[in-house]
């Protein structure tokens, strides 16, 4: 981010990740962390001219200013919020007459992984003895106050969802009216989310049963990618793989933005030309995918394919015959379990017990069975 896009104090954690991120690049003494140091600092002076001081928390993967959430920044700047979170890092404030050489050394040590380290972070805070940062650390939970924690915890996971479903409706709106997408806070999302399903915790999974049928493409779009990648996590997917399946799964039904709402939500039978135009969205999706730069692959495979079943008795027709890739077969199983237990205006919702029983024994022809099975588990 350069000097002249930071318009206000809410910029200021993507300025800290960048630099921090160019640390791991770029030896120190390198032109380029000159360079960014000087503008961190430039930033933070004219701020705190009229300031005393500029505070930021990290909570639970979320980035408030003062005390209020920065959405957009708790998606993009998720490196600057693990940072914080391995050194148990709660708040940074920065005080008027914060130097250079501060900054520069403040950021080498919190980026620095803790595993790759002996010496301890605290240990070298207190050694720099800096004059115009302070961090406020962590305090560990005691029994009373474990069940207060516990559900802290998981308030602030529900409001994280409802975070990525806003962020991923203001992608779409963005996409529809052709203007510029951060891809960043796609990445953002879908870093969070294969963090959640990595630590097992299944009041994290159950996330994916939150609807909405005001805004279902967005909470549908969230719940597709938690369940593909939970899947994916059973079948031995990890590391790059599951980003790679999450971001496709996110980003699945991005073509229906093309498609009027009256025919989305219509309630009664399609007619020949609206089916037609319910089926092109897959083509659509990877359209609109193909345009973005960076852009994995098997997001543009995935949003192709979703529909195709694996008797390629779906929609669009293949395009080499063979049955379509495991990550479009995984993302296939998540949103035919999320339609059905969603409420449509055409059906209303499928309990858990019902929907899978309808996909093992009513469509089990267009479904990867084994992962419908591992679904059930």
């Amino acid at each position: 981010m350069s000097l002249s896009l930071v318009q206000n104090e809410k910029n200021i954690p993507e300025l800290l990740t960048t630099l921090g991120k160019n640390m791991g690049l770029y030896p120190d003494g390198h032109p380029e962390i000159t360079n960014l140091v000087d503008e961190m600092h430039k930033v933070l002076s004219s701020f705190l001219s009229t300031k005393e001081r500029l505070a930021f928390s990290f909570r639970d993967g979320q980035i408030y200013f003062e005390e209020e959430i920065l959405i957009e920044e708790s998606f993009s700047c998720t490196e600057l919020s693990g940072w914080c979170e391995e050194k148990n890092i709660d708040r940074i404030v920065f005080f008027a007459n914060v130097d250079r050489e501060e900054l520069r050394s403040f950021i080498s040590i919190l980026r620095v992984d803790p595993s790759t380290k002996t010496s301890d972070f605290e240990v070298e805070f207190k050694l720099a003895d800096f004059a115009h940062i302070e961090v406020k650390k962590l305090v560990s939970v005691g029994e009373k106050g474990k069940g207060k924690a516990g559900r802290d915890k998981h308030q602030a996971t529900v409001k994280r969802y409802e975070l990525a479903t806003a962020v991923i409706s203001d992608i779409f709106d963005k996409t529809r009216d052709k203007e510029t997408i951060d891809q960043g806070k796609v990445k953002g999302i879908v870093d969070w989310l294969v963090k959640g399903v990595l630590r097992k915790d299944s009041s994290f999974v159950a996330l994916a049963s939150l609807k909405s049928f005001d805004d279902y493409t967005c909470h549908h779009s969230v719940n597709v990618a938690i369940l593909a990648v939970s899947l994916g996590v059973k079948i031995g997917l990890e590391g790059e793989q599951l980003s790679w399946l999450g971001t496709g799964a996110l980003l699945h039904d991005i073509g229906k933005i093309s498609i009027p709402k009256k025919i989305l939500n219509k309630s009664g039978k399609l007619s020949a030309k609206e089916w037609k135009i319910i089926k092109s969205h897959p083509v659509e999706s990877m359209r609109i995918l193909s345009g973005w730069p960076s852009i994995e692959k098997t997001a543009l495979i995935i949003s192709y394919e979703h529909h195709m079943g694996c008797d390629l008795s779906g929609y669009p027709e293949s395009m080499n015959g063979k049955k379509p890739h495991i990550f479009s077969r995984l993302v296939q199983v998540a949103d035919v379990y999320d339609g059905l237990t969603s409420e449509r205006a055409y059906h209303e919702p499928f309990s858990p017990a019902e929907a899978l029983n309808y996909m093992l024994y009513k469509i089990e022809k267009g479904l990867d069975q084994t992962l419908v099975k591992l679904l059930v588990q």
